[in-house]
């Protein structure tokens, strides 16, 4: 394991590079740029907005669903070969986009595209940090992690200039073809294990038995179920914060609003990542879910462009902070061992959560005819993960580390 003394070149910490450099190209060209997607292939085909956004809800879906088999395969083949194939599919699915008509292969595209985000994002990484990383854990996943933000900041505004320039035909090829660059170099530099923690057919052996353990924990359910509706909360706010800076007034200066809550998530996921090494990252996600709750009110009070601007950067300090603290709760009670596969598995709930976030929040927003309603509901759904969170936590969970 990566010790605390070790230099940031070190073999563990040029792995956290890679993972930062992969995760900025799949989660810009992957999970961002469906934004871009659904605005763009409507405009060019007969597909509408609808088409691509039940595309995206099944890719969304799908992702979820494939990490309890990625879960498996990431115990017994070398990650390298996993995230390579997975890159290749996404890839090709992200190529394909800008060349399908029809409704039938639109959604088997989105189908092989969430089984390629998958195998190419964010549970591999989160377990690979887990295995090389007993010391300064938080900090490898928050620089790591940091990489989905810088996605968002620098690829996908690539990605809206390149459909703008050039035939959605050619500027999807051009997005399978950076996926590619992007990942495949990185993919090359990773290893399973660290070279001192081979897995032994004693240690393979207890797997099965922690693990039926692990699962039975009360801390593993409700901290599970807490993000579910955590994701649901932030995801549909992040999805409807343009649509709140418009309802307030302020759209003539939303790209400079949009710009906070990415820059704040940085921030605030490294600064949590340094915190978190030093004391209980339990308390930690502790505040950030309540420090969720409280940006939800504020937004949903927020009038004026100060009131706007300070809500998205509260708001943006929780978002980055429970990203990162999601793989690290489950690493941090249950050890690397066991991690893949109940990471899978609570990832997939959070992933629920992520689908239905968006389309609830819209709901409220039309049937009150504005977004104090699905703010405030917002705020009182993460006070409920809160306190769910707190009671599971209340019973010391299977420590297997």
């Amino acid at each position: 394991m990566t010790s605390p003394d070790r230099p940031l070149l070190s073999p563990g910490w040029r792995i956290i590079w890679a993972l930062f450099v992969i995760l900025a190209f799949s989660s810009g060209l992957g999970f961002y740029n469906q934004a871009v997607l659904i605005r763009t292939i409507p405009a060019h085909t007969a597909l509408t907005v609808s088409d691509l956004s039940n595309a995206t809800t099944l890719f969304f879906l799908v992702s979820g669903v494939f990490g309890l088999v990625l879960a498996r395969l990431l115990e017994r083949y070398d990650i390298r070969l996993v995230m390579g194939v997975g890159s290749f599919i996404s890839a090709g699915a992200l190529a394909a986009i800008g060349f399908v008509e029809g409704l039938v292969p639109l959604f088997g595209i989105y189908i092989l595209f969430g089984l390629g985000f998958s195998s190419s994002g964010l549970l591999p990484a989160t377990t690979l940090v887990a295995r090389w990383f007993a010391e300064r854990r938080a900090s490898a996943l928050a620089v790591a992690s940091t990489g989905l933000s810088a996605g968002g900041v620098l690829v996908t505004p690539a990605s809206a200039l390149l459909v703008e320039s050039v035939s959605v035909s050619t500027a999807t090829s051009i997005m399978g073809l950076a996926y590619l660059v992007g990942t495949l170099p990185c993919i090359a530099l990773l290893r399973s294990h660290p070279p001192d923690a081979e897995p032994t057919q004693a240690a393979t052996a207890a797997t099965s038995e922690g693990y039926r353990v692990a699962l039975r924990s009360r801390y593993f359910w409700c901290l599970s179920i807490a993000y579910l509706a955590l994701m649901a909360c932030q995801v549909g706010g992040i999805a409807h914060q343009y649509g709140l800076i418009d309802e307030r007034g302020e759209g003539g200066s939303a790209a400079l609003a949009l710009m906070v809550l990415p820059v704040c998530s940085i921030v605030g996921r490294l600064a949590g990542g340094w915190i978190a090494d030093r004391f209980s990252p339990r308390w930690l996600a502790l505040s950030m879910m309540a420090l969720q709750a409280v940006a939800m009110v504020m937004l949903a009070l927020a009038e004026g462009w100060v009131p706007l601007l300070v809500s998205l950067a509260v708001f943006g300090a929780s978002v980055g902070n429970l990203l990162m603290l999601h793989p690290l709760l489950v690493a941090d009670a249950y050890g690397h061992v066991h991690y893949a596969r109940l990471f899978s598995i609570s990832n997939l709930m959070s992933t629920l959560g992520v689908a239905a976030g968006p389309a609830l929040m819209g709901f409220a927003y039309t049937a009150t005819g504005g977004y104090w309603a699905a703010f405030m509901g917002a705020a009182i759904a993460s006070v409920i993960a809160t306190v769910i969170y707190v009671a599971g936590a209340i019973l010391k969970p299977v420590d297997s580390a």
